[in-house]
């Protein structure tokens, strides 16, 4: 019985690949739009049989990770420093609340102007994609704390950097893990576009790879490149989720779950 339960959440991408195969093998989506998943996973094999591949992966998640790293450091201290200062909260959050609600792609012409095509450019959108959010995501979390909390920590005379420690990011901490699995999934978005619409063959990433191939009419590489991100992608929720669940373990014990 037990082993029936671990097998229920593999049962519906199972039914989602069968549904593939038949419906790609049986014409019913023409081949120059799609291929088969046998056809994608042997030229999955055939493209980790040379560097040029490996490379590939490597450069956007250099470019992904960077980008995260940068963003949500900047998120959490801006959440803060607005949280925590009334007179900066007012000088700050009306251009943040301003900026915050503008796409993505509106930026790439300012970051092309100021860094070119480098590897700045890229990251750059990233950063800013994760600052916005894990800002919003936090300064909310942080300005509905208990003040109770916050006063119990002003009467033991708490510095700023114990109360940030032991009050404001624990309580934030569920929500920052839950807006960086939404991170992870806009950056590998950004990724897509920034490599494909700026990037060689010698620099360009997974984006670029995919790009390029879905306009040479290569179907069964775009979309080893597509599942290949996807994987990269799950991995990366299923390590934050992880995450997640170590570091709020106290919180679980406490609501007895």
């Amino acid at each position: 019985m037990k082993n029936r339960k671990k097998f229920i959440p593999y049962v519906f991408p199972i039914i989602l690949l069968l549904i593939w195969q038949l419906i790609t093998q049986f014409g019913l989506i023409p081949k120059s739009l799609s291929a088969t998943p046998i056809d994608v996973i042997r030229q999955i094999g055939q493209e980790f049989k040379t560097w040029d591949f490996t490379i590939k992966i490597l450069l956007s998640l250099y470019r992904l990770f960077f980008g995260l790293v940068i963003g949500v450091s900047f998120g959490i201290i801006m959440a803060f420093i607005n949280a925590t200062f009334f007179k900066l909260d007012r000088f700050f959050s009306p251009t943040l609340n301003f900026l915050a609600p503008i796409p993505i792609v509106i930026w790439i012409p300012f970051f092309i102007m100021i860094f070119g095509n480098s590897d700045f450019y890229k990251i750059g959108l990233i950063s800013v994609s994760t600052f916005f959010l894990i800002y919003i995501n936090l300064y909310t979390s942080y300005k509905s704390i208990n003040k109770r909390y916050i006063e119990i920590g002003l009467i033991y005379e708490k510095k700023l950097w114990a109360r940030f420690k032991e009050i404001l990011f624990p309580h934030g901490l569920e929500s920052l893990f839950t807006t960086i699995r939404l991170c992870i999934a806009i950056g590998w978005i950004v990724i897509y576009v920034t490599e494909y619409g700026n990037s060689t063959q010698n620099v360009g990433g997974l984006g670029y790879y995919i790009g390029y191939n879905r306009s040479m009419g290569n179907v069964e590489k775009q979309f080893a490149g597509v599942i290949v991100l996807a994987l990269l992608s799950f991995g990366m929720d299923f390590l934050t989720v992880k995450l997640q669940l170590r570091y709020l373990s106290w919180k679980n014990k406490l609501e007895g779950k």
